[in-house]
């Protein structure tokens, strides 16, 4: 079984975890969001290395939950997370969009996986009188 130490040195791999950060409990309608003017997502990027192995040993699924965890343990209590989104808000006013382009470009050019804890509307959508039964977020033009 591979443990702690095991890890191949050769190749490196990181999730990026995107998180919505707004202090909402619960479900709120657009409605009352307007009238608490906290319409929006507030967005957090959380990068975490990915373990891996080399050979073809056998492998400890644990080892690398655990590992897993202590990263974003790690990272989500770290004052980056906090940070990112005044200092996206900086770059749309310094630099406009090319500058928050060049800042998404960064965080994601070097990901190998990304994922994400936003939810999607709890209310009925139609797309030109055609009702979406369910959705997904994707990131396309994301290199690879």
């Amino acid at each position: 079984m591979v443990r702690t130490g095991d890890i191949c040195s050769g190749k490196h791999m990181n999730l990026l975890a995107m998180l919505n950060t707004r202090m909402v409990r619960g479900y709120k309608s657009i409605a009352e969001m307007f009238e608490a003017k906290i319409w929006g997502n507030h967005v957090a990027f959380l990068h975490a290395p990915i373990p891996s192995v080399s050979g073809e040993e056998e492998v400890d699924p644990l080892y690398f939950v655990i590992k897993a965890k202590e990263a974003m343990e790690r990272n989500k209590n770290s004052m980056f997370t906090y940070l990112i989104e005044p200092i996206i808000s900086a770059s749309i006013y310094i630099r406009g969009p090319k500058g928050i382009s060049k800042l998404s470009y960064t965080n994601f050019r070097n990901t190998t996986a990304s994922v994400t804890s936003m939810i999607g509307s709890t209310e009925k959508i139609a797309i030109a009188g055609h009702q979406v039964g369910s959705y997904y977020f994707i990131m396309p033009g994301v290199p690879q």
